[in-house]
């Protein structure tokens, strides 16, 4: 569903780049998408589950971490815009 609404966030921060609850609105939606890819892509490669066995596991760390400083700067982009209207 966060998916979907990343072209209406898109032009909302288009339109309206200084207002501070669409800013918002886009972080959280980035923030969202981030963190449903990364509950996926740890249930995939937990005991390798749906990912080959020959996976190699500093591929998954390195993923799992690259995913969750994203996640990281979208949430940190929330907290500036509430410190910074």
């Amino acid at each position: 569903m966060c998916l979907f609404m990343v072209p209406c966030s898109n032009v909302l921060i288009i339109y309206f780049p200084e207002n501070s609850g669409i800013q918002i609105y886009y972080s959280i939606n980035i923030f969202l998408i981030v963190f449903f890819y990364l509950l996926n892509c740890t249930y995939a490669t937990h005991k390798h589950r749906l990912v080959d066995t020959n996976l190699d596991r500093t591929t998954i760390k390195y993923i799992r971490i690259t995913t969750l400083i994203e996640a990281i700067i979208a949430l940190i982009t929330i907290f500036v815009r509430f410190i910074k209207p």
